[in-house]
């Protein structure tokens, strides 16, 4: 079995502001919510169905969308997240052998293209926090077998990949402005880290098939219900502002909260920071008026830097 294998490390668990699963409920239900946009029953569907196991009526090998998007990870799978579960897991299985955690499937195993549904290897996703994709080769690319340096029959390739954060998924997607990137399959953009899928509906359907393992062809509604919690999920009220503004085609948002002195002084350091790390400009140490730009922010700018950072 010839597989390659493709690395793209998650980042450290932290606590997230994020709206959890709860918190996401008691929006869809309070007055004057803010479904951002979308049907707040569709919204309240969407947040049951991303935290159900089950699905009735659907064959899942048990997982919910919440186990790999862990709201406790601000939507998104930590190498912290997974190790703690995974102990966690281990302690109950002293008590309980049946004890179980969906997260924990053979498909994410190191092991699964050797022991199928016996692999039980979780290393990968414990130190890394990543899990397996399953891609098609394009038609003219073949896998060479290191051990006998024969072209292979495979038509796929396992790519282990980061599990990334639902929050702002309204912010991203397909982008119907100019200019178009001139690549396939989707030239104005995407979901997904390679931007390969055109909807959220779709993104919800292929990781049902390839995480959850789904069987049946799930009911469009059960797609747009997720669709639409998703894009009703930010990292806080400023980027729902945002988002709100570039929906309704109004003034948008200043993205700052309201900042003191030395606060004002960290963001013209981080502006000028990023406008230097553009590519194609050059930033020498210092110009010749002796004002300072380099990339890096000098000593006695640093907490000014971080006290603006602080409060992004």
């Amino acid at each position: 079995m010839v597989c390659l294998t493709l690395v793209m490390r998650a980042s450290p668990a932290r606590v997230s502001f994020a709206a959890t699963g709860r918190h996401a409920v008691a929006e869809s239900r309070g007055p004057g919510v803010d479904c951002s946009g979308e049907p707040c029953g569709a919204v309240q569907r969407g947040q049951r169905a991303f935290f159900d196991r089950t699905l009735k009526g659907l064959h899942t090998n048990g997982r919910a969308c919440a186990d790999c998007h862990m709201a406790a990870d601000s939507n998104q799978l930590s190498p912290d997240g997974v190790e703690a579960r995974y102990r966690l897991l281990q302690w109950r299985r002293h008590w309980d052998r049946d004890a179980d955690d969906p997260l924990f499937r053979p498909i994410d195993a190191d092991d699964f293209r050797i022991n199928g549904d016996n692999a039980g290897d979780f290393s990968n996703l414990r130190q890394n926090g990543l899990v397996r994709i399953t891609l098609p080769l394009p038609p003219k690319v073949r896998l060479i077998d290191p051990a006998t340096n024969a072209v292979s029959a495979e038509m796929f390739v396992d790519v282990w990949r980061m599990v990334p954060s639902v929050n702002n998924v309204a912010l991203t997607g397909p982008d119907l402005s100019t200019p178009v990137w001139p690549r396939d399959p989707n030239p104005t953009g995407g979901y997904q880290l390679d931007a390969r899928v055109t909807t959220l509906q779709e993104q919800a359907f292929g990781a049902l098939v390839n995480h959850a393992q789904l069987q049946e062809t799930p009911p469009q509604r059960l797609l747009d219900d997720l669709s639409s919690f998703q894009r009703a999920l930010f990292t806080n009220h400023r980027v729902r502002a945002l988002a709100g503004a570039i929906r309704e085609g109004s003034t948008l948002p200043d993205p700052d909260p309201k900042l003191n002195e030395l606060e004002q002084q960290g963001k013209a350091v981080f502006v000028r920071i990023e406008a230097l790390a553009a590519p194609g400009v050059v930033s020498p140490a210092a110009s010749t008026d002796g004002v300072h730009f380099d990339r890096a922010p000098r000593p006695e700018e640093r907490a000014a830097l971080l006290a603006y950072l602080r409060r992004l």
